[in-house]
């Protein structure tokens, strides 16, 4: 059996599966436990409380179906203890010896119903715009309304990952959302772990009048990230040097951070296939091999930015580097040497930090 053969099924007794961990590549496999997280399904699976890292498309697939435990009844919540994870790992056949697991000691779950707000107890009143049924309109997202806080929010949550950010909320909501300014401010906050799919949020809705007091609602919205990412124009075999005529780039949504895959044309280009890659599927990092896109005494193109101006030169590579490496050139003209990061076959870019 080979290395890349991590993850199988087979039987133990008549009826059961039993998953098998075997090792390989052991020490970048993880399971991170969230400290909250919020389901609405009646059972709690892997997925829904922990970040597989590491792990191949089969692995991440069977292992994030595992139940952890029986969800609390709707708008309650319970308790996963790490000890109750290990525990449940073992009982679906899965062996931990090529796992590294960390993250929380415990992980609160919360049950609330799919996209629906546990309302107020005391109904607040004030100006409202009415938002249509799912995505608000242009007019209820203005800004000063309880959707926009939460979308900005959401946006400034997710800055770091770039792309476009859908937050959608169901019908029951319309009469929080539309809460706007300036009769009210909003204080959003991120009740759980996870900052995409299901989210729960936590919203002070502060009146701007001194008889006004300050209320506390909920709400749970579906959030989704679009990202423009690398997919195959065409079957790439295993084994094949990816070119610049097999891929291209596509928006694509998501609901988990980690479903994401490459981003960047040059990170794919030049590479070597992993795997088969069938046409129209996305390539992620784990489905191409580094191989040298510069090499020792190549000439090299390299890029220098000095503000909006582009300077085009050539160097001779000292040595040899992969995508996003650096490698040392040396100016064939003044003799000069200095650092380049790789972006693409024989090619780099001057003061850029290596990634």
């Amino acid at each position: 059996m080979s290395q890349a053969q991590n993850l199988i099924a087979k039987p133990a007794l008549p009826g059961v599966a039993v998953l098998m961990l075997l090792v390989g590549n052991a020490g970048a496999q993880g399971i991170r436990l969230w400290a909250s997280a919020t389901v609405v399904e009646p059972t709690i699976t892997l997925a829904d409380v922990a970040d597989l890292d590491g792990l191949t498309r089969p692995q991440a697939e069977t292992l994030s179906q595992v139940v952890i435990g029986q969800a609390p009844r709707p708008g309650g919540q319970c308790t996963i203890h790490f000890d109750e994870l290990r525990q449940s790992l073992r009982g679906a056949g899965v062996s931990l010896a090529t796992l590294r697991l960390s993250g929380a000691a415990r992980c609160v779950v919360r049950r609330a119903a799919p996209l629906g707000p546990i309302e107020p107890e005391t109904p607040l009143s004030g100006p409202t715009t009415q938002p249509a049924d799912g995505e608000a309109s242009d007019a209820a997202a203005r800004v000063g309304t309880l959707h926009a806080a939460v979308r900005d929010y959401v946006r400034q949550d997710l800055a770091s990952v770039g792309g476009e950010v859908r937050v959608r909320f169901s019908r029951p909501t319309r009469g929080l959302l539309g809460l706007a300014a300036p009769a009210y401010r909003f204080e959003v906050r991120r009740r759980s772990d996870r900052q995409c799919g299901l989210v729960s949020f936590e919203v002070d809705v502060i009146p701007n009048h001194p008889d006004g007091n300050r209320q506390r609602v909920e709400l749970v919205a579906e959030v989704s990230v679009g990202k423009s990412v690398v997919v195959a124009r065409r079957a790439i075999n295993r084994g094949a040097t990816i070119g610049s005529r097999d891929v291209t780039t596509t928006m694509r949504w998501f609901d988990r951070l980690e479903q994401i895959g490459l981003c960047d044309l040059a990170a794919a280009v030049g590479q070597q296939a992993g795997r088969f890659v069938p046409a129209g599927e996305m390539l992620r990092s784990r489905d191409v091999r580094p191989v040298p896109l510069v090499r020792r005494g190549e000439l090299v193109t390299v890029y220098s930015r000095s503000g909006k101006m582009v300077i085009k030169t050539v160097a001779r590579a000292l040595g040899e580097a992969t995508f996003g490496q650096p490698v040392e050139v040396r100016n064939e003209s003044s003799g000069q040497q200095y650092v380049v990061q790789v972006t693409g076959p024989q090619t780099a870019e001057a003061g850029r930090s290596p990634r």
